[in-house]
């Protein structure tokens, strides 16, 4: 009871803020900006200033923000660039309720909105959270968290299911980008900067050029590349595990990014009804290892350094500190395996390409996106995280995706309008697993030392089509209401193409787990939205969504697996939101709250069994996720305006008995049979509540000059960051935190200097932790947040 009372207090004390303090949706998408990489072009800043029209594309079309009836975020190119954001994982430290962080094995990353998302350590699972760029959907964490951003317009985070407008279906939210399109008049822009966090140096360049009266192409590049900001003190020393032979260390700094990336963009522009764009994405990634940047934050009980198979580490610790001692194999051990290297590394190329077509008639708009998708990605990792180089791992993948969104939105003179769309994909991935487990002798009849070479295939084909019927009951008052229907069909063919001899519990060379799956569901949702005055809008919406069933991938393919343990079923999630936004005071003042509740079912979480040294992919839960999220913005006048948000999420499981044990809980800790009752426990490394206040000032200085100030303090509340917090470690909490970013830019017509600070508090928080494999129980690795860094940036405009 008390429980219940401190949420309703919390939850109307969030309420009265978003009526009683200047705050602000943070960096809107808004049609009277400037583009991504601009000085801000005034002269002299006005007394009074509005807002702006927001416009964002959250239905799949161009609607101010104010009258969508949709949970949405959003962010201009410009507030992208203002943290000097590279990478989609870094949004979530602009976005609320938002986290993205890469993974080393399995699917590569998790993304998460309001704690929901999908574990990142199994390569056969989809995310509940999808990202759409240019409008085609990924839902691969993998090839987007290592993509880098380049030329940004806007990036849109819609949160909750969203069941109609953006592919098959996303049930946790989608994550929108979109990228700058070329206009009618020759125009671009050099940027180049220098990060002395990590010693990183990039140089980005756009260029617009119309070919054409009615085509003109946009090519955007960007190369960056760093030494790292991790020190890596482990050294050369005889491999305690194999006589002879000695590890390997990787560079002394870390994560060592490399980047290369491009955009080409071809928009055709007639004065007639039809217009088509064509975007083609490369991007090219390396680094030292998947895992670069973990490192062991505790270890075992009473131990200072790192204990695996008994021995101990010498250069490494037990604290979170940026600092780690990892090894890679003697070369001579390695040299025997099918793809690993000697040290960690990473090799990741993503193509992401769309022609976006659109024919307006009279009647309707009609619009056709055809999405290409496919990564190829190469790695090595130590996934003991030591120097000790016991357990190792490498994988070969490669993903293409194509797919075909067709829609209508008609536009009749009648009360009702309809919308309506087609969506159809096919995906085949090929996934290539070796592991090195354990000491091993070498095996006589192939030289090799590692465990066992996996080898999967998956293919999959969605057919997906949905229907919206728009009624105005009254002229400010309209009911919306359609389903999504879903059909999937998947095919997996898993097996071992190589497994030591003196390796047992391993699934036989030879023997192929062949298996197919159809799922298929109706996604329906309705919503009421009603404008009592200009310029603001309520409405009550009722959603639902779904993720298709699918197989495990796991890492390491022992005799256990079946045909039927690798497949899981689909899960689903249903709920509904309030929300009420707005403009006011003349368009200086806007106002955006949520209260949302949503209901998960079947969820796909993801576990470790230490006994296989595997990860596995069962359903294993339902959740209820509740809160409010509350946004502002106020335009105070003479250059000066301030944003924030204040959010609120409880994210519980309601029914989760059978969940995963950590390393070395009891009995009396809670293990019984080897599960464990999380049922009423937080889940997702998500604090609770989270709050941003930050202004930007933007004043001339004299002699043609102009300065602009911006700033931003984020609070979070505390979590459980192990394992995504699906084991829920005790020992694995992050208290609350709070950071501070700054920039400051000076400009004069096309030129601009910045200094661009993050992370100024320099505050140490963990993103996500799980297990360490082989080490002592109780110990467990995890990324932390990066810590301050400050970056140097020039940009020209021409």
């Amino acid at each position: 009871m008390a429980r219940s009372y401190r949420r309703q207090a919390l939850l109307a004390g969030c309420t009265l803020m978003s009526f009683g303090l200047p705050m602000s949706v943070h960096a809107q998408t808004s049609t009277t900006e400037p583009a991504a990489s601009a000085p801000t072009p005034s002269a002299s800043a006005p007394a009074v200033q509005d807002l702006g029209e927001v416009v964002v594309t959250a239905r799949r079309k161009s609607e101010r923000l104010i009258d969508v009836p949709v949970a949405v975020s959003s962010m201009t190119g410009e507030a992208v660039a203002r943290y000097a954001t590279t990478q989609i994982a870094d949004l979530a430290q602009q976005v609320p309720q938002v986290n993205l962080n890469r993974g080393a094995a399995g699917a590569g990353g998790n993304l998460q909105i309001r704690g929901v998302g999908s574990m990142a350590n199994d390569a056969g699972v989809e995310q509940m959270v999808s990202v759409n760029v240019d409008g085609v959907m990924v839902s691969r964490a993998r090839g987007v968290l290592g993509a880098g951003l380049l030329d940004v317009q806007g990036v849109e985070v819609l949160k909750g299911p969203q069941a109609l407008f953006f592919g098959k279906n996303s049930p946790g939210g989608v994550i929108s980008l979109s990228s700058t399109n070329p206009g009618p008049a020759r125009e671009g822009y050099v940027k180049i900067g220098y990060d002395f966090l990590d010693q990183q140096r990039y140089v980005e360049a756009a260029a617009t050029q119309p070919l054409t009266s009615d085509l003109s192409a946009r090519v955007a590049l960007r190369w960056d590349a760093s030494r790292g900001y991790i020190h890596n003190n482990a050294v050369v020393m005889p491999d305690v595990f194999h006589p002879g032979f000695n590890t390997n260390p990787s560079q002394p700094w870390g994560p060592g990014v490399g980047n290369v990336l491009g955009r080409v963009t071809l928009a055709y522009r007639p004065e007639g009804p039809f217009d088509a764009t064509l975007k083609v994405y490369q991007d090219h990634y390396t680094d030292q290892g998947p895992g670069a940047q973990n490192e062991i934050l505790r270890c075992g009980p009473g131990q200072t350094q790192p204990v695996l198979a008994g021995k101990v580490d010498p250069t490494g610790d037990c604290t979170g500190n940026y600092n780690i001692s990892v090894a890679g194999l003697d070369p001579r051990i390695t040299g025997r395996f099918p793809i690993a290297g000697d040290r960690p590394f990473t090799k990741l190329d993503t193509t992401i390409a769309s022609l976006n077509m659109n024919y307006k008639a009279d009647w309707a708009t009609l619009t056709s996106t055809t999405g290409y998708f496919r990564f190829s990605n190469l790695y090595d990792q130590n996934f003991d995280y030591t120097g000790l180089g016991l357990l190792a791992g490498s994988a070969d993948e490669k993903q293409e995706t194509v797919s075909e969104e067709l829609r209508a939105v008609t536009n009749l003179k009648g009360p009702v309008n309809f919308t309506s769309g087609f969506y159809f994909e096919h995906q085949h991935r090929r996934y290539r697993q070796d592991v090195f487990l354990a000491p091993l002798p070498i095996d006589p009849a192939t030289g090799r030392y590692d465990t066992s070479d996996g080898l999967y295939f998956i293919k999959g084909d969605t057919y997906s089509g949905f229907l919206q019927a728009n009624i105005k009951l009254m002229p400010n008052l309209e009911l919306a209401g359609g389903a999504r229907y879903t059909y999937e069909s998947r095919s997996a063919n898993l097996g071992n193409i190589y497994v030591s001899p003196f390796r047992v519990g391993q699934l036989p060379v030879g023997v192929r787990l062949v298996t197919s799956l159809h799922d298929d569901n109706v996604s329906p949702e309705a919503t009421l939205t009603w404008h009592p005055v200009r310029n603001t809008t309520l409405y009550a919406a009722y959603k639902t969504g779904f993720l298709s069933a699918g197989f495990s991938n796991p890492g390491n393919l022992t005799a256990s697996a079946t045909t039927s343990n690798i497949q899981f079923k689909s899960a689903t999630a249903n709920g509904g939101e309030l929300g009420a936004k707005g403009t006011f005071m003349g368009g200086r003042l806007g106002l955006d709250a949520t209260a949302y509740l949503y209901d998960y079912q079947n969820l796909q979480l993801t576990s470790f069994d230490a006994t296989t040294f595997t990860y596995i992919t069962k359903n294993a839960a339902s959740a209820r996720v509740e809160g409010v999220e509350i946004q502002g913005r106020f335009a105070v006048g003479g250059g000066l305006s301030t944003h924030g948000f204040v959010t609120y999420n409880h994210a519980r499981f309601q029914n989760f008995t059978n969940a995963q044990c950590y390393a070395g809980q009891t009995a009396a800790l809670g293990c019984v049979g080897g599960v464990q009752n999380l049922t009423g426990q937080p889940m997702g490394a998500s604090p609770e509540t989270s709050a941003n206040l930050g202004l930007t000032y933007d004043r001339p200085v004299g002699g043609g000059w102009s300065a602009a100030l911006s700033a931003d303090a984020y609070y979070y509340g505390r979590y459980n960051f192990s394992a995504g917090g699906y084991n829920f470690r005790p020992n694995s909490i992050q208290d609350p935190y709070g950071k501070l970013n700054m920039s400051l830019r000076a400009y004069r017509n096309n030129l601009e200097f910045a200094v661009i600070a993050s992370n100024l508090t320099n505050t140490k928080w963990v993103i996500s932790s799980a297990d360490v494999p082989g080490l002592t129980p109780g110990s467990i690795y995890g990324q932390l947040g990066r810590p301050r860094e400050v970056v140097l940036q020039a940009n020209y405009r021409f």
